[in-house]
């Protein structure tokens, strides 16, 4: 027999409240804890207490037979909804910084929900996550973030949502009178620019054009690796800190098998820095390391830029332009890195993309690229 206590009063205890009403969970009782900022799941039979959302969340829904309402069958859209609630678990699940809320507005520029076609756990998750945010903004900063307002609205108007949170109302999201005057600025601006004889294009939604395989998409920067430590319940992962220039980033690696601590810790790597984040096993990590396998994948090695690579330098294909996306998708069809990994390989220690025959192939950096196993570029943060 399990019962779950939390804060009911905690971003926490609202969330698992939302996700029990909205999935008729009622094989687990939700039990009100006596204490702040509380979530623990007890265990009748002597195991040890889960004390954390994600956890408690993944147990419930590996467990108990809910899967079918709010978490979607295919696998890789259950990754993506796990690196949402990694990323609001990052944030105590109350997003309040722009670099977030820009994430979230990026990725949801195509997208109705976060996770599929339909209403999951990484929505209810979220939306409790911003919603103080978007209840303190001014309209001004909600007009800079329209996907992320567009999908807030339509989530506060499904049925059980607004009406199973204590506290919680509808937020009139756009001033009338704000938008009208704007409206009538851009009206006056459109006269001014008739007059001088220019045409005036009407305001759109940016549409995408790029196709997902677009190898520009990735954002792979020349990491350097500043720690390493085995992780505490994963014992095929490292725990790598690995400064990418604009900041230090938290990446677990699968690489205990292949190499030992010293031939990693200050080395020079390539990291895929713009994949949502997750938390892996308890352990925060914000991208992956790229590396190098023979063909059965028996030995891997990183694939280092040159030595007098600078930190943080974007790694670049010949041939190839465009700006990285800010934060790549994980959804199925919509995989860069997995739709272009397959056109990623090493040969005589240089890395290519998309080799047809010496003559006529695409350095991954303009330099030679110390590897020493010529076979195929992979990624293995994940394993």
């Amino acid at each position: 027999m399990e019962e779950l206590v939390v804060d009911l009063s905690s971003n926490e205890g609202i969330i698992l409240n939302l996700i029990w009403t909205y999935a008729g969970i009622g094989a687990i009782p939700l039990t009100a804890a006596s204490s702040r900022n509380v979530v623990l799941l007890k265990f009748s039979d002597g195991r040890d207490s889960i004390k954390s959302l994600p956890t408690v969340l993944d147990y419930v829904f590996k467990t108990l037979e809910h899967q079918s309402l709010l978490i979607p069958s295919d696998i890789a859209l259950q990754g993506t909804m796990d690196s949402f609630i990694d990323l609001a678990y990052k944030h105590n699940f109350d997003i309040l910084d722009l670099e977030s809320l820009r994430i979230l507005d990026n990725y949801l520029l195509n997208e109705t929900f976060l996770a599929g076609y339909s209403v999951t756990v990484a929505d209810l998750v979220i939306f409790v996550s911003v919603y103080n945010w978007v209840l303190r903004s001014k309209q001004k900063e909600r007009l800079e973030f329209g996907n992320l307002m567009r999908w807030f609205d339509h989530i506060q108007h499904l049925p059980e949502i607004i009406t199973s949170i204590e506290g919680f109302s509808l937020i009139s999201l756009f001033d009338e009178k704000l938008v009208i005057t704007k409206e009538k600025k851009a009206t006056k601006t459109a006269s001014k620019k008739d007059a001088e004889g220019k045409k005036v294009k009407k305001s759109e939604v940016p549409v995408e054009t790029r196709p997902y395989d677009d190898v520009t998409r990735l954002n792979i920067l020349v990491g350097l690796v500043n720690s390493i430590r085995k992780h505490p319940g994963a014992d095929k992962l490292y725990c790598l800190k690995i400064d990418i220039g604009t900041e230090v980033r938290s990446i677990c690696s699968g690489l205990v098998e292949f190499l030992e601590p010293d031939q990693i810790l200050n080395k020079k790597v390539c990291v895929l820095a713009n994949l949502p984040p997750k938390v892996l096993r308890g352990e925060e990590s914000n991208g992956m390391v790229l590396c190098v396998s023979n063909e059965d994948h028996t030995v891997v090695q990183l694939l280092e830029p040159p030595s007098d690579t600078p930190v943080g330098e974007r790694i670049s294909f010949d041939g190839y332009t465009g700006e990285p996306d800010g934060v790549l998708s994980t959804k199925k069809g919509k995989e860069t890195f997995y739709m272009v990994q397959k056109d990623f390989i090493c040969r005589d220690r240089i890395g290519y993309y998309k080799v047809v025959s010496t003559h006529n192939s695409c350095l991954i950096i303009e330099r030679r690229i110390p590897t020493f196993v010529p076979q195929r570029v992979f990624a293995v943060a994940h394993l």
